[in-house]
This record gives structure tokens, C-alpha cells and sequence, in this order.
């Protein structure tokens, strides 16, 4: 399929109406630009750690340590090359996009690591084999959830490294039903009418087997890919006839620009409210210059009073003004307490309040 074959219209809708999942794979994080850079990092671990290996599947990219001792020993040296931030420019406009849920096929933490950075409201949870991690709210565009169904690199004993990881896994949510209802619940055609695949490699055969297992392959679901450089024909036909996939004709990034371009800015993605506060520059010359103007001393002993319980307990008869209200001011900076003040000051005299603004600096 053409790139300008592709219904932007229908995505970008879906997207909004949240019923599009976001699966999200080694092209996207580990491998960006770098096709072999995870392939290349175990061909080098391997070749280090030959003593504690019986055998290396390449293909699967899987190991089989000699113990479980040698296991445990090995992964404390494989898990510094996944805590790398693997953040790109790809990443930083998925995050924008407001998807409500993405499924990370990798251990890695790039993508929550880009909305820390911008701020972004989101949580995290991620597959651990045979116990479920329940998940507090619903995902939504506002507060998204990304789910690392792969494990996760913070916890060394929810990765996979082996076939029989894979086995626990595939028998967990297949046998245990260990997936969190408010996972499972989004893949049906009431819930979910679209689903992109970024990144993702179709030629592994357990990672098809998880799409089995997630049933996601519906009528009513349309499924989107870019294209990954070495599947096959024949793999392609495959996928597209088992999994009735898209595969889009243009590379990761070209595709998400062009997704990325479908959103109105007032649509994409902000950072959350209570970020931006918790970062605030506070203008506190202009908050002085209106408490100065809007209360005279039985309105400020008042307020405090009401408000400020233990600002007024600092009061004296022969105190003035100006130390009450530096009081006050001393209060709100050691317990960060200004949106409070902010929000009541407005509500006592709102057109002092206007006349002394602005009382942060607005962010960029």
C-alpha cells in the first residue's frame, strides 16, 4: 500500500475516538536506524560469556544459559544495554500523538523516559510471568497507559530471554489469563477499530504467536505497517493474509510525520497541568503588590485566619502589614503552596487580582 493510499482521515479519527492500540517494536527503540544493534550486542555478549552458555538462537534472539545461577549472572550484564535510553526523534512525535494505549514489544523505557521529559501525564505497567499487575485506571488520550507486555528492564525477573521465558509467557496468558482486564478488554471490535504496528518484526515467529493470542484479528479492525527491510514475500503474504495487515510502502519515520501532521496542535499532546505547576517560576513581587492593595488588616487577619491557620498564628498586636504578609509569603514558598493562594486570592478580590498579573511566568 501507498503511503497516500493510506486513510489519514479514518487513523487520526480513531485515534481521537480511542480505538486505536499502538504496538510498538525493536525498529522503534533498540534498533532505530540500527537495524543489527541489539543482533550485534548479544553476538559480542556471547562470544564474552561462552562459559555460561549452552546455546545462542540468533534468530530467535534467545539464550540458554548452563544454570540458573549462570542466568541470573549473565542478566546483570545484559541489563545495562537495555537501560539505555534508546530516545529518537521518532519517539518524541509518537509521544505526541494522543494515542490512549501502546504496547511495547521491548524491555526498554525510551518511550516513558520522552514523557517524563515533556512532561507528559501517562502510567506504566508491564508483564511479569504468572502474576498479574493490576491496572489502576482506564487508559485514556489524557493519561495513557504504556504497557510493556515483554517485561520490563526495571525488574530483571520479568525478562525474556529464553525459550522457556517465552513458554511461561505464552502459557500465562493463554492458560493463567494473567493479562490486566484493562488490557484485554480494548482488543475487541467494539472497543478497537484500528491498530498500528510500528517497528514491529513480523519475522519472528512468538511475536505472531502473540498476536494469536491476543485475538486481535477481527473483520472490523483495520491493522496499519510500515514495511520492515528484511521480511520476506512470502512472510508478508503470510502476515497480511493471517493478521489482514496494511503494510504501508514508507519508512518508520515518514509514516509518523504524516500521522504526527493529522493533529490540529490543540489536539496533540500537552504536558500535564500538574507538571507545569510543580515547575513554575512564581512572580512574588506582584503577589506582595496585591496583597498590599486588596486586603486591608482585618481582611488579611481574616483570611489567614480561614486559610493560613498557622501564618496567623504568628501574628502580634505591633506587627505591621508588611511582615504579615511576608509571613504568608514565607509559608506558601516551604510548602509550595501558591496554586492554593492563587486560587483564593482570585476569589477574594478578582479585580486586584487581574491588576497585579501575572503571577508566574507563563511557560514556553
Amino acid at each position: 500500500m501507498q503511503t497516500e493510499n493510506t486513510n489519514w482521515e479514518f487513523i487520526a479519527k480513531s485515534i481521537l475516538d480511542r480505538k486505536t492500540i499502538l504496538f510498538l517494536g525493536h525498529g522503534a527503540t533498540i534498533n532505530y536506524q540500527n537495524p543489527n544493534h541489539e543482533a550485534a550486542f548479544f553476538q559480542e555478549f556471547v562470544g564474552k560469556n561462552q562459559q555460561n552458555i549452552l546455546s545462542y538462537h540468533a534468530e530467535d534472539g534467545f539464550l540458554v544459559f548452563k544454570s540458573k545461577e549462570t542466568k541470573l549472572l549473565s542478566i546483570s550484564k545484559i541489563l545495562p544495554f537495555y537501560e539505555q535510553d534508546f530516545a529518537n526523534p521518532l519517539l518524541e512525535k509518537i509521544a505526541d500523538i494522543p494515542f490512549h494505549l501502546v504496547i511495547s514489544l521491548t524491555p526498554d523505557l525510551s518511550l516513558k523516559s520522552v514523557f517524563e521529559r515533556k512532561q507528559f501525564a501517562h502510567q506504566h505497567r508491564y508483564y511479569r510471568t504468572k502474576q498479574k499487575i493490576e491496572i489502576d485506571e482506564n487508559p485514556t488520550a489524557e493519561k495513557p497507559l504504556l504497557y510493556n507486555l515483554l517485561g520490563c528492564v526495571k525488574d530483571e525477573e520479568s525478562l525474556l530471554t529464553s525459550h522457556y521465558d517465552l513458554f511461561n509467557l505464552v502459557s500465562s496468558v493463554y492458560g493463567d489469563k494473567n493479562l490486566p482486564e484493562k488490557i484485554t478488554s480494548v482488543f475487541n471490535q467494539t472497543q478497537t477499530k484500528n491498530i498500528i504496528f510500528l517497528g514491529f518484526d513480523f519475522s519472528k515467529w512468538y511475536f505472531q504467536l502473540l498476536l494469536h493470542l491476543l485475538n486481535i484479528n477481527y473483520d472490523s479492525c483495520v491493522r496499519y505497517a510500515t514495511l520492515q527491510q528484511d521480511l520476506s514475500k512470502t512472510q508478508q503474504t503470510l502476515v497480511e493474509a493471517e493478521f489482514k495487515i496494511n503494510f504501508v510502502n514508507d519508512d518508520l519515520d515518514n509514516f509518523v510525520n504524516r500521522l504526527h501532521s493529522q493533529f490540529k496542535p490543540e489536539q496533540l499532546r500537552k504536558p500535564s497541568v500538574d507538571a507545569l505547576k510543580k515547575n513554575r517560576k512564581y512572580l512574588k513581587d506582584n503577589m506582595i503588590r496585591f496583597l498590599a492593595k486588596a486586603f486591608d488588616s482585618t481582611e488579611f487577619k481574616t483570611f489567614c485566619i480561614i486559610y493560613f491557620e498557622k501564618v496567623k498564628e504568628k501574628f502580634t498586636d505591633e506587627q505591621s502589614q508588611t511582615t504579615r504578609i511576608n509571613f504568608l509569603m514565607e509559608y506558601l514558598e516551604a510548602y509550595n503552596d501558591y496554586e492554593n493562594f492563587l486560587t483564593l486570592a482570585k476569589e477574594h478580590n478578582p479585580v486586584q487580582f487581574k491588576n497585579f498579573a501575572p503571577y508566574y511566568e507563563e511557560e514556553q
